[in-house]
C-alpha cells in the first residue's frame, strides 16, 4: 500500500495544475483585460506553476536544490500580490505598492546565495516538505500579507457599489479564509507538540488554494462588465 501511494506521489498537484490552467484559460477567453483581473490571472498563474514544480519534483523526481528553491521562489510573491490585489480592488494606499514585494525579493536574493541548502525532504500524494534556511522568519514574511489581506477585505468588503463586485469580493474574503485554515490549524497542532503538518504548510496551503483560484475566476468573470454587455448585444 505504501509504494501505491508513492507511485502517486505529486498527483494531486498535477491535478490541481490541470484546474488551474483550465480557469485560466477560460479566463483568457471570456474575461476582460482590465488591470484587477490581469492580476487575478498572475495569482491563478502562480498557484498552476507552483503545482507544476511540486508534481516535477515528486512525481518526475527532479529533487535538485534548484527545483526546490524555484518552489519556493515562485510562491514567495503569492502573498504580496494578493495584498496589492486587495488594496487595488479598493484604491488604498497607492504608494505602498512597490514596497509589498520587497520582503518576498530580499528573501529570494538572499536565498540565491545559500541555494545548496535547498532540498525537498518529504513527498507524498498530497503535499512536499522543503528545507531552506530562516524558515521561521520566512513563514512570518509569508503569512502577514495573507493575513493583511483578509483584514483589508474584510473591513473594506461592502465599499464597492456595484453588487456584482460586492459580491465578488465576499467570494474571496471567502476562499482566503478557506486557504487558511490549514494555517489555523497547523499553529494549534504545533502548540500541542506536533510539527509535522507546519513544515509543510506552504505546500498544504497551496493545495486549498485551488480554490482561491476559483475564487479569483469568479472575481474575474464578475469584473467584466464591459465583456458582459457586448456578449448580450
Amino acid at each position: 500500500m505504501g509504494l501505491l501511494l508513492e507511485n502517486w506521489n505529486g498527483l494531486i498537484s498535477l491535478l490541481i495544475a490541470c484546474i488551474e490552467l483550465i480557469l485560466f484559460v477560460n479566463l483568457l477567453v471570456f474575461a476582460d483585460k482590465n488591470q484587477l483581473n490581469k492580476m487575478a490571472l498572475i495569482l491563478i498563474a502562480i498557484l498552476m506553476c507552483y503545482q507544476m514544480i511540486e508534481y516535477s519534483i515528486c512525481g518526475l523526481g527532479l529533487r535538485t536544490f534548484f527545483i526546490s528553491y524555484l518552489a519556493l521562489g515562485i510562491i514567495s510573491f503569492l502573498p504580496p500580490l494578493t495584498l496589492h490585489f486587495s488594496l487595488k480592488i479598493f484604491s488604498r494606499w497607492k504608494s505602498l505598492y512597490r514596497l509589498l514585494y520587497l520582503p518576498a525579493a530580499i528573501f529570494i536574493v538572499y536565498y540565491a546565495f545559500v541555494i545548496q541548502q535547498f532540498s525537498t525532504t518529504k513527498c507524498t500524494v498530497f503535499y512536499a516538505v522543503y528545507n531552506y534556511p530562516l524558515g521561521d522568519l520566512y513563514g512570518a514574511v509569508y503569512y502577514t500579507p495573507v493575513i493583511a489581506s483578509m483584514i483589508v477585505f474584510y473591513i473594506f468588503r461592502n465599499s464597492p457599489i456595484d453588487k456584482k463586485l460586492r459580491t465578488a469580493v465576499r467570494i474571496i474574503l471567502g476562499t482566503l479564509i478557506f486557504t487558511s485554515l490549514p494555517v489555523i490549524t497547523a499553529f494549534i497542532l504545533h502548540a500541542a507538540g506536533l510539527s509535522n503538518m507546519l513544515k509543510a504548510m506552504e505546500s498544504i496551503m497551496c493545495k486549498f488554494a485551488f480554490v482561491y483560484a476559483f475564487g479569483l475566476a469568479i472575481f474575474a468573470l464578475l469584473n467584466s462588465k464591459e465583456k458582459n454587455v457586448r456578449s448580450n448585444s
